[in-house]
């Protein structure tokens, strides 16, 4: 089953290429990454241009601030995952406490879910 990872965002452009690079890290395949960025004005919007193209990312810009929820459904239309986690930019730090809520979610409905997590310098 392909995971759908929602990064709706604004005014992250202190923690945005941070956030990213954690999502991008999760070993689970396969993935796909979506950022909105609902009209960001500090930058963040510039830094989200200018990052490489990726087959697994797709970037959606809104010309005006619409709220997180607008962001949200934006991304779950143009999601092609099976199963679709939203992610605030925030909440990179506690990604492990995500995923395992919404594994618990998930086997309510009869999934059967495990989680790895680590960190490998180098």
């Amino acid at each position: 089953m392909k995971l759908t990872i929602l990064v709706p965002c604004f005014n992250e452009c202190s923690t945005i290429n941070e956030i990213l690079s954690r999502v991008e890290a999760c070993s689970y395949q396969p993935k796909e990454i979506i950022v909105v960025d609902d009209c960001s004005t500090d930058g963040t919007r510039d830094i989200l241009r200018k990052r490489p193209a990726r087959y697994s990312e797709q970037i959606i810009f809104y010309e005006k601030n619409q709220g997180k929820g607008a962001a949200l459904r934006a991304g779950i239309a143009a999601a092609t995952g099976d199963i679709i986690m939203g992610l605030r930019g925030i909440e990179w730090t506690n990604l492990r406490t995500k995923a395992r809520e919404s594994c618990a979610f998930l086997s309510d409905f009869g999934f059967r879910c495990g989680l790895r997590f680590g960190i490998r310098d180098g």
